[in-house]
C-alpha cells in the first residue's frame, strides 16, 4: 500500500517513485507554480523537502503530521522530497527530528544540507536529484529504533485489518506500558496513533481504488467500531469527512 501523505487539486503537478529500500520509502517532486494549498495527512514517517527553485531556497526536515492540515511551510514553486521509512532519521539530527512531530526543522545551513541544496538547484531532472541525495546523504541516515519498535512497524504495515491494540501488543510478549514507552521514545508518538494512522491510510487507499457501497461494513473491516467512529477519526486525520474527501479530491493527483 502506497502512503498518501499529501492531497491537492489537479493544478499541482506531482510525481513519485516508491522504492524498496531500508532507508527510503519514496522520492517525490512538486511543481506548485499555481500556489494551490497542499494538505498533509498523517502517515507515521518523516520527510526531507528541498525547495530548490524559489527566490529563497531552503531545506526542511519534517516529522509526521498529527492531523490533517496545510503544510507548515508553503510549497509555491518546485520542490524535491524524500519520504524516509518509519523510524529512520539523519544521524546529526535524529534526536531533534524525533521531537519534531507535527512540525518542521529548517536545516539549510547545516552540513551536508547546504552542499546538497546547491547541487539540487543545478540538477537538470528528477533522476539527477535522486542520485545527488543518495550519493551525499545515505551515509548520514540510518534506523535507530529498538528491535521491538521495528517488529511492531513491520507487523502493522503487513496487516490488512487493524486488530485491537491490546491484541497487537500481546504478540510482543511485553506489557502495554513497556511497548508504548519504547515505541514513543523511538518514534515520537504512541502505538495507538500509528495504528490509527495506518487505518486512515488504508481507508484512503480503498476509497480511491474500490467502489465502497456499504460504509458501515467498510468501517468495521478497517477495525473501527462503526461508521460514526470511522467518520470522526477520518475527519480528525484528514480535515474532511469521507464524503467530503472524495468530492474534493476525486479529480486530484495523489501525493
Amino acid at each position: 500500500m502506497q502512503l498518501q501523505t499529501y492531497c491537492f487539486k489537479k493544478e499541482v503537478l506531482y510525481k513519485e517513485i516508491s522504492v524498496q529500500h531500508p532507508i527510503v520509502d519514496s522520492y517525490f517532486e512538486f511543481d506548485n507554480s499555481a500556489n494551490e494549498p497542499i494538505i498533509v495527512i498523517p502517515d507515521g514517517t518523516s520527510d526531507i523537502i528541498f525547495l530548490y527553485d524559489q527566490s529563497r531556497p531552503e531545506i526542511y526536515l519534517g516529522g509526521t503530521a498529527l492531523r490533517g492540515r496545510q503544510r507548515i511551510f508553503p510549497i509555491d514553486g518546485c520542490a524535491f522530497g524524500v519520504r524516509l521509512q518509519p523510524g529512520v532519521f539523519p544521524d546529526p539530527l535524529r534526536d531533534s527530528l524525533r521531537n519534531a512531530v507535527d512540525s518542521a526543522l529548517l536545516v539549510t545551513r547545516q552540513y551536508p544540507f547546504e552542499v546538497m541544496l546547491e547541487q539540487m538547484m543545478a540538477a537538470k531532472n528528477f533522476s539527477a536529484r535522486i542520485r545527488i541525495f543518495q550519493n551525499i546523504f545515505f551515509p548520514w541516515i540510518r534506523s535507530h529504533v529498538h528491535p521491538l519498535t521495528k517488529f511492531l512497524i513491520t507487523e502493522l504495515q503487513q496487516k490488512d485489518k487493524m486488530e485491537k491494540i491490546e491484541n497487537i501488543i500481546s504478540e510482543t510478549g511485553y506489557s502495554h506500558v513497556h511497548v508504548n514507552r519504547v515505541f514513543k521514545r523511538d518514534m515520537g508518538f504512541s502505538v495507538k496513533f500509528y495504528i490509527d494512522t495506518l487505518r486512515i491510510q488504508q481507508a484512503i487507499y480503498h476509497m480511491k481504488k474500490d467502489n465502497i457501497r456499504n460504509m458501515q461494513n467498510f468501517s468495521e473491516q478497517l477495525g473501527f467500531y462503526d461508521q460514526s467512529h470511522f467518520t470522526k477519526s477520518f475527519k480528525a486525520y484528514t480535515g474532511y469527512t469521507p464524503n467530503q474527501f472524495y468530492e474534493v479530491f476525486k479529480n486530484s493527483r495523489r501525493g
